[in-house]
């Protein structure tokens, strides 16, 4: 299969429509052929964000003035055309099987992290004694019975595959299950930073007697604060 660097237009043009491919054959002959994914997600990766990466294709000449905000993607075309987000340096790290093996198990008890992993992979028959034993483990996490050799398999179905009886890097699979790891990592981080930030701030609000009346409006914030903090652990 062949994936492409474009340019989105965004969901008010028609399928066919919306993606402009980026000719990257002065870059790298590799990143235009076929099973190409590696060599493209190893080219976005040199890159620290999405700003720098547009800022190298505009010197080439590869990026119209006119399309310079569309958003990046990766696309690809099976029956009609699907897009990827496009990965960066900081993503490298969960486009590794050990890795992901790690960041799984590690992130197994917070609130929705296996739940969005379940209804990602539930519908492939292969994955079934994993996803099962997911599931059980949501519902007792501390049965006895050994999580991690769970996930190795769960992650190994994924990342591998057979060809003449060998066994070699499903990279589609180690991309698709590395950039959800990456997604539900990082949404947990950002959460964890603002309600941080929030702390911290009203932490160095000054304080009031009773007697003052702006006591009792920082009251009503400092109960406001705790409510969306609440309210924001919930989601997760």
């Amino acid at each position: 299969m062949k994936y492409y660097l474009s340019l989105d237009k965004g969901q008010v043009f028609k399928n066919k429509d919306r993606y402009i491919k980026i000719d990257l054959s002065e870059i790298n002959e590799k990143l235009i052929q076929d099973n190409n994914l590696k060599a493209l997600v190893t080219f976005t990766c040199s890159f620290e964000n999405v700003l720098q990466l547009k800022e190298f294709l505009n010197a080439k000449g590869l990026i119209e003035k006119k399309n310079i905000n569309c958003h990046l993607v990766l696309t690809y075309v099976r029956d009609y055309i699907h897009f990827r987000e496009i990965p960066f340096k900081e993503d490298a790290k969960y486009l590794n099987f050990r890795n992901l093996e790690e960041l799984i198990c590690y992130n197994s008890k917070k609130p929705g992290f296996l739940d969005a992993i379940i209804q990602n992979y539930s519908k492939l028959p292969h994955l079934s004694p994993e996803i099962y034993s997911f599931r059980g483990y949501l519902s007792n996490p501390y049965a006895d019975y050994k999580f991690y050799d769970v996930v190795r398999s769960f992650v190994s179905k994924i990342c591998f595959r057979e060809k003449s009886g060998k066994k070699v890097i499903n990279y589609k699979g180690l991309f698709d299950l590395g950039m959800l790891i990456s997604k539900l990592t990082k949404s947990k981080e950002a959460v964890e930073t603002v309600v941080k930030s929030e702390k911290e701030t009203m932490d160095r609000e000054p304080q009031y007697s009773e007697d003052d009346p702006r006591y009792h409006h920082l009251e009503e914030l400092k109960d406001r604060y705790e409510k969306e903090q609440e309210d924001q652990i919930r989601l997760f």
